[in-house]
């Protein structure tokens, strides 16, 4: 079950995963290219692990990968200096 913004619990559909993305987009400020190659490693993570609770986790998760993307000197958004 996920937790909404307004505190209702509701089962994961598609509907819900666009208007998660869109959220997640608003709040992570970054490239369209970057937020979609984060999306995918995120969609990935997702399938491999629990779904999330709420927007809160889905931020973290999105943030650690974020990170570790802009933080590897092998990746196309390596951050340099």
């Amino acid at each position: 079950m996920y937790t909404t913004i307004r505190g209702l619990e509701v089962e994961l559909s598609k509907k819900l995963w666009k208007g998660i993305k869109c959220l997640a987009r608003k709040r992570l400020r970054s490239s369209d290219a970057l937020f979609e190659a984060c999306w995918r490693d995120y969609l990935y993570f997702v399938r491999n692990s629990e779904t999330p609770d709420n927007i809160n986790d889905v931020m973290r998760i999105l943030d650690q990968i974020v990170s570790e993307k802009v933080n590897n000197p092998k990746s196309r958004f390596y951050i340099y200096g």
